[in-house]
């Protein structure tokens, strides 16, 4: 797993303190971006990545390896902030493969 520390300032965005917890706007605000090694997309491209408003699901969007046909995936966000459930063979990680032909 990579873990990635990345400093940004919000207000860049237009975002203030009540949009993300207690981030204010000018200051710099740090946060932790973790790329887990079985969040892929079969050798294609991820284009695009939403995180569910209650945290826990990651949907990506790309290519898959079958000849670049669209792909979205749904995948589990517990394996990724949970250790123990990352080794759990019975949490899944993958929830749903959507191609688009």
């Amino acid at each position: 797993m990579r873990i990635l520390n990345v400093k940004s300032r919000w207000h860049k965005f237009g975002v203030t303190g009540a949009d993300y917890g207690e981030a204010i706007d000018g200051e710099w605000c740090s946060m932790q971006l973790t790329n887990p090694v079985w969040i892929h997309h079969s050798g294609g491209a991820i284009y695009s990545v939403d995180i569910h408003p209650n945290g826990t699901k990651i949907a990506t969007c790309g290519q898959g390896g079958e000849g670049g046909s669209g792909l979205v995936i749904i995948w589990n966000v517990k394996p990724v902030i949970n250790e123990k459930a990352s080794q759990d063979a019975t949490c899944n990680r993958l929830l749903s493969r959507i191609l688009h032909q």
